[in-house]
């Protein structure tokens, strides 16, 4: 952005997910969903071009399993690493792509169909403090 000029650019987003699933101890298989919406206004960019408003709602499906480990640690704190491995399954569009716009101007890109599943890992570890504080 040039440093003279600035300009309005309103993007919102919301989720929320839901997930269940069945502790064994170390293996929790889990199943849910995942809902994302992505909004944003109209603006121009640098060079005068209006692109207009644009808004995307997502329904994933969520199935996975979590491994996790409990060590004990001294003064009764308690540290859990886990990982996490999911397939996802998008329900709301089959037609998404990828695209772009440069502020340089005019580029052609090459855009291609986004797949409709997708595989996610996590990784994370937490810390008990005591019964009531996590981190």
């Amino acid at each position: 952005m040039r440093a003279a000029e600035q300009k309005k650019y309103n993007f919102q987003t919301a989720g929320l997910q839901i997930m269940s699933g069945y502790d064994t101890g170390w293996l929790t298989p889990e199943a849910g969903l995942r809902y994302l919406h992505i909004w944003h206004g109209d603006y121009k960019n640098l060079e005068g071009i209006r692109v207009d408003d644009n808004k995307n709602d997502v329904l994933t499906g969520i199935i996975g399993i979590k491994m996790q480990q409990e060590f004990l640690l001294a003064g009764g704190k308690r540290l859990k690493p886990q990982v996490k491995i999911s397939g996802l399954y998008d329900f709301t569009q089959s037609d998404r792509h990828i695209g772009g716009m440069f502020e340089a101007g005019p580029v052609s890109v090459e855009q291609r169909q986004m797949s409709k599943f997708g595989l996610e890992l996590n990784a994370g570890t937490e810390l008990s403090i005591n019964d009531t504080t996590h981190i």
